[in-house]
């Protein structure tokens, strides 16, 4: 069971790109923490500088 519906990225926003990215890696992995992770950071964006420091590429 899935714990969260996936996320949609705000078309042309790159932190929301990335994070989306992030989010859909770790849902493929089961590792819905990490997952989680991606979604508030789109959730909680746009803000001046993003919440969390993910990585600009997905593992």
């Amino acid at each position: 069971m899935d714990p969260a519906p996936p996320v949609v990225a705000r078309p042309g926003c790159l932190t929301c790109a990335i994070a989306a990215r992030h989010e859909h890696h770790h849902r493929r992995t089961h590792d819905h923490s990490a997952a989680a992770d991606g979604r508030g950071e789109i959730r909680n964006h746009p803000d001046d500088e993003p919440k969390l420091t993910l990585p600009g590429e997905p593992p």
